[in-house]
């Protein structure tokens, strides 16, 4: 009989170490959900996606990805070359001025997936640090 309350205590003290490690990891993942969406007040983008939604995570990383960042403002650079050589060289050659039309719309569909990325992690206008309401975007 000792030794059946013996082992009922070890069984209740590893059940609560079980649940005290469930709790904490509960824990961390609500902690990790409130560092990810960290300045954005949106709660629903679009009032489609919530802060929940898998797309929207994925379109956050993005937005937050440094290489991302860094892939537009090579994007934004080199599409400003582009507007110097059409200002110099488009009245010159047909093949210049349709490799320049390629060019326009290549670079207008980037922006265009850019801007659509950081609207569903961001949200459009309606809160603060949304797409619309900040200054860099």
């Amino acid at each position: 009989m000792y030794r059946n309350m013996e082992e009922n205590r070890k069984l209740d003290l590893e059940s609560e170490t079980n649940l005290n490690e469930l709790l904490s990891d509960d824990k961390e993942k609500e902690h990790k959900k409130v560092k990810l969406f960290h300045g954005v007040q949106c709660r629903d983008s679009l009032f489609l996606f919530s802060k929940a939604n898998k797309f929207r995570i994925i379109c956050y990383k993005i937005a937050q990805n440094n290489r991302f960042e860094n892939f537009i403002l090579t994007l934004i650079i080199a599409s400003s070359f582009k507007l110097v050589i059409d200002t110099y060289l488009s009245d010159s050659d047909p093949t210049v001025t349709e490799v320049s039309l390629n060019f326009d719309i290549l670079f207008n569909s980037l922006f265009t997936l850019e801007s659509f990325i950081k609207i569903v992690a961001y949200g459009l206008v309606v809160d603060d640090n949304s797409y619309l309401t900040d200054t860099w975007s």
